[in-house]
């Protein structure tokens, strides 16, 4: 199995990758702002439960 990594450009990675059988993948990903996430937005709220005898 190969695998590389590296940084083309601030906030930009690229992984190259080959398995067994011999598949490539190359895979480009892009840095996000932990800020723009709807859960980080918002806030986290939990459900409380309700007990089951009344």
């Amino acid at each position: 199995m190969h695998l590389s990594y590296w940084w083309p450009a601030p906030g930009k990675m690229v992984v190259d990758a080959a398995d067994y059988s011999g598949h490539r993948i190359h895979a480009w990903f892009t840095e996000v702002d932990p800020k723009s996430f709807p859960l980080t937005e918002r806030g986290f709220s939990s459900v409380q439960q309700q007990p089951y005898n009344r």
